[in-house]
């Protein structure tokens, strides 16, 4: 097969016949994807967590950051949902 770029970290990888995932996504992305959470499950954490998240969007808007570095930020920290 003809080399493909990841649709979600946009490296070059040779999608495998018979392997799982999209056509368009790396083993690695697709790995990180379905891998068991480490982290602690859902639960009163997780309020506090998007509390966390809405805040430092907002400061960061108020500093003027556009809208694609804001998400790219808030995709940097480590969470257990968006």
């Amino acid at each position: 097969m003809k080399p493909a770029i990841c649709r979600y970290c946009a490296e070059t990888f040779t999608p495998l016949p018979g392997k799982p995932g999209y056509i368009d996504e790396c083993p690695e992305c697709l790995h990180q994807k379905t891998a068991p959470l480490t982290h602690a499950p859902l639960g009163a954490g997780s309020a506090k967590q998007r509390k966390l998240r809405q805040e430092v969007r907002r400061a960061l808007a108020a500093l003027g950051a556009p809208a694609e570095e804001i998400e790219k930020v808030l995709d940097s920290i480590p969470s257990t949902q968006h």
